[in-house]
């Protein structure tokens, strides 16, 4: 059985993961292989909904632990609906965005950010 491909790109905001995702896309059309790029948050309905909430400078007081849930939120979605039925199909998709940079990046703005702590029973 062919399994697809999932190939995400890491770095912080601004270090060309989207233009670099755009040439590798590039590069391997033109050698014929079929590939769809998408991009987190978003690539669903619900994961633009939630990235335009994200980005809205309207907003300036979403906690920590609420941008988090989001990101979560709209991976989800994109995994379910795009990545999932894409590696079923053995397509390759490319995505701008990784679990761990994205958890980093948020961790490191968050210096308020309280997890609850277990106490031991």
């Amino acid at each position: 059985m062919t399994h697809g491909i999932f190939i995400t790109l890491e770095g912080i905001d601004g270090t060309g993961k989207s233009t670099h995702a755009r040439r590798l896309r590039d590069y391997l059309h033109k050698r014929g292989i079929a590939t769809v790029l998408t991009r987190e948050p978003g690539g669903t309905k619900v994961g633009e909904q939630i990235r335009r909430l994200l980005l809205n400078p309207k907003i300036t007081r979403l906690s920590s632990l609420a941008e988090l849930t989001l990101m979560y939120a709209a991976r989800e979605q994109h995994l379910e609906e795009v990545v999932r039925p894409a590696l079923a199909e053995a397509e390759r998709r490319f995505s701008a965005a990784l679990t761990r940079i994205n958890v980093e990046d948020m961790a490191r703005r968050a210096e308020a950010l309280k997890w609850p702590r277990r106490t031991a029973t």
